[in-house]
C-alpha cells in the first residue's frame, strides 16, 4: 500500500499550502501576518501577530473576522 497524496490530487479543504503527509494531510498559511484557524485548514488575517497593521493595541488585542479591535482593562478607556 501507499500513501494518497490529498494535495496532488487536490481534494484537500486547505485554504492555502497543503503539504502530503502520510495517510492525511497539513495545512499552512503562506501570506503573512495570516495564521491557521481553528478549522485547521483556513487561513485568517493576524492582526494582533507581532508586526501587524494593530500593534498600535497597548493592552489586549483581538482578531474579529474583519480586522482586530483593541481594548483596554478595567479602569482604562482607549484614546481616541
Amino acid at each position: 500500500c501507499r500513501s494518497y497524496d490529498e494535495c496532488s490530487a487536490n481534494t484537500h479543504t486547505c485554504t492555502e499550502t497543503c503539504t502530503d503527509t502520510v495517510g492525511s494531510f497539513v495545512c499552512t498559511c503562506s501570506t503573512p501576518l495570516y495564521t491557521l484557524d481553528a478549522d485547521k485548514r483556513s487561513c485568517v488575517y493576524d492582526g494582533c501577530s507581532e508586526g501587524g497593521r494593530n500593534s498600535i493595541c497597548k493592552e489586549t488585542c483581538t482578531n474579529t473576522s474583519f480586522g482586530f479591535q483593541c481594548a483596554c482593562t478595567d479602569g482604562f478607556e482607549l484614546a481616541p
